[in-house]
């Protein structure tokens, strides 16, 4: 399929993990307004009727309903070109592929052909295209090698990664977070960042991976997801 042998710099690929991590990273990811709306509904009905424990069943049920429909998405990386080719470049603990930049199994930074990695993922794919209208130039190209590279041997931001889930902390912790041990959604807005894709008014240490894939939904830069695995 070309879907997953065509890449540009600057696509974005999103990851939806079948295991319970992944699965743990992708409900408490899931959109404040949906815990917020589950927990006045169970406020409501037992204004209502007072029962306190079946109210806490529905909401748990809310809960469960959306993130059955939702993508689940809980890992991203970046499109960025390499010795002439496009590589996947992202940070992350779970991968059983050697990086194709230090030839070693690694933990954190790292960058893989995107045809392989996502052949050898457990779980679905997606993808979020550049549009037309903001490929990038040569010039362009260079910058978001230049800046993804620079993470590659870096290891992973774990507590960064689990502040970035939380739905107020995160806001306050993020300005503290620096340097390149990234987590992978981090690494990923500060790339995009770099080529004016990701808005500078956001730190990058206070965003998920669900956070990314919703915040490039509502941009003109890249093409709603498209599943490719």
């Amino acid at each position: 399929m070309d879907e997953i042998r065509i890449f540009r710099s600057a696509d974005v690929v999103f990851f939806a993990g079948s295991g319970w991590r992944s699965k743990a990273i992708a409900f408490v990811t899931m959109p404040l307004s949906v815990f917020v709306g589950a927990a006045i509904g169970a406020v409501v009905s037992w204004w209502l009727w007072g029962q306190l424990i079946l109210s806490v069943i529905g909401a748990i049920v809310l809960l469960l309903i959306y993130f059955a429909f939702d993508r689940q998405i809980s890992h991203v990386g970046i499109i960025a070109k390499y010795d002439g080719r496009a590589m996947l470049f992202e940070s992350t603990t779970m991968c059983d592929q050697p990086c194709e930049v230090t030839h070693q199994l690694t933990s954190g930074g790292q960058a893989h052909n995107p045809v392989f990695r996502i052949g050898g993922y457990k779980g679905r794919v997606y993808i979020a295209r550049v549009n037309t209208i903001y490929r990038l130039r040569a010039e362009g190209q260079y910058k978001l090698s230049s800046i993804a590279l620079l993470y590659v041997g870096h290891s992973y931001n774990t507590l960064g990664a689990m502040i970035s889930g939380t739905k107020v902390i995160k806001w306050w912790v993020a300005p503290m977070q620096k340097g390149l041990h990234a987590f992978c959604s981090q690494m990923v807005a500060v790339c995009l960042k770099r080529v004016d894709m990701f808005s500078k008014s956001i730190h990058s240490a206070a965003m998920h991976p669900a956070g990314l894939a919703r915040m490039l939904a509502r941009t003109e830069t890249h093409l709603p997801l498209l599943r490719v695995k």
